[in-house]
């Protein structure tokens, strides 16, 4: 599976048919690709502007257009991971002693799938802040959606690794994976805000 070099119209065919895959994991991981791409793209247009930056801003668009560029590459990836995660899991689950308490490795890999999904949201939403403040002025609208669009994909995610992990009989393993779905919640919630902070400023100035 390669869903990069997959066009766009064929790729949401294929979720909306009786496939089993693509489907949410790896919608999120597209869905986050995106927001991660109109970030990089405004930190891009603000690295090429006709005017003088200091330094420091310069260095921090380019850190953040690298991150940005890393996890939407990374994000990619894991779509078609989440994607082959499914498969393998439904092949066992056909064939498999559905009294055996175990936690297989396909039911931890389509598990572990989304919470890296979610991990590379939060990567992008951290580096998102700096392409919301010192981005191309024009293109804030862009890096906005964004922060949106990788808050979303975040939380779908998220939500999937719950539903995944109630049904898991290994304690250990869904309790280690839900606290870290909280800690990433957390500090997602943390970077939409420092993100959006100076946004939410300027819609209430203007009202």
């Amino acid at each position: 599976m390669n869903y990069a070099e997959e066009p766009i119209g064929e790729f949401l065919e294929a979720v909306a048919s009786e496939r089993v895959v693509p489907a949410g994991g790896t919608a999120a991981a597209i869905v986050g690709a995106a927001g991660a791409a109109l970030c990089e793209m405004t930190c891009i247009h603000a690295e090429h502007a006709p005017v003088e930056r200091p330094t420091a801003e310069t260095e921090l668009l380019a850190e953040a257009r690298a991150e940005l560029r890393r996890s939407r590459v990374r994000l990619l990836q894991l779509g078609d991971a989440d994607a082959e995660a499914i498969e393998a899991l439904r092949s066992v689950v056909r064939g498999a002693d559905t009294d055996s308490e175990e936690t297989t490795t396909e039911e931890r890999r389509a598990t572990g799938v989304p919470l890296t999904i979610a991990e590379a949201c939060l990567s992008v939403l951290e580096a998102a802040e700096v392409a919301v403040e010192l981005g191309a002025e024009n293109a804030t609208p862009d890096a906005v959606t964004g922060v949106l669009l990788a808050e979303s994909a975040l939380e779908s995610a998220l939500y999937i690794v719950r539903h995944n992990t109630a049904d898991l009989e290994n304690d250990s393993f869904a309790g280690t994976v839900r606290n870290r779905a909280a800690e990433i919640d957390t500090k997602a919630d943390y970077a939409v805000e420092c993100a959006l902070a100076d946004i939410d400023v300027a819609i209430r100035e203007r009202r």
